[in-house]
């Protein structure tokens, strides 16, 4: 890994870090997933940074899921946009009650049931499901209280409808 490293960033990289990896890299690097240190390759590489990385902004390349930011928040690396598992709520202050139960629902759905791993347009279409509860539980919440586990056991057969079609 060293070699590698000192091979990517030639001379200098030698010069900053000496020809045996400290201690401290040492550890962080066997803290890495193989997957995350070629993340971290292939992102120092596209920076295209004339200096050596540090330690943590080795570290932040290989963990980062993403595009990478400075601390100003201008992308240091392209060509990766971020991903979440499932699709993101407005802020906090925009959600309401029902939406945060329909988001929780379909990560318990899915830890939960036996349901294998989804493809895009499955979680897509679970997501669409949870939309439509959210409104008429919305709905039906205006005219009485509704309780949360009410919504949770309408998710969970909806959601086992839509996978079983």
């Amino acid at each position: 890994m060293w070699k590698n490293l000192s091979d990517a960033f030639g001379p200098r990289f030698l010069r900053d870090f000496g020809s045996t990896a400290p201690q401290i890299w040492q550890d962080a690097i066997r803290s890495l997933k193989d997957h995350e240190i070629a993340r971290g390759f292939r992102r120092l590489a596209l920076h295209g940074s004339a200096s050596s990385p540090t330690l943590p902004q080795f570290v932040k390349a290989c963990k980062t899921v993403g595009e990478m930011t400075d601390q100003r928040g201008n992308v240091l690396v392209e060509g990766e946009s971020a991903r979440p598992a499932l699709p993101r709520l407005p802020n906090k202050q925009e959600t309401d009650i029902y939406q945060q139960w329909g988001q929780s629902s379909i990560a318990k759905f899915l830890v939960r049931s036996n349901v294998r791993c989804l493809s895009d347009d499955e979680l897509a279409g679970l997501c669409t499901v949870r939309d439509r509860l959210v409104a008429q539980f919305r709905e039906i919440g205006t005219e009485e209280k509704v309780q949360p586990e009410e919504f949770l056991k309408a998710a969970f057969k909806a959601y086992e409808r839509a996978i079983a079609a």
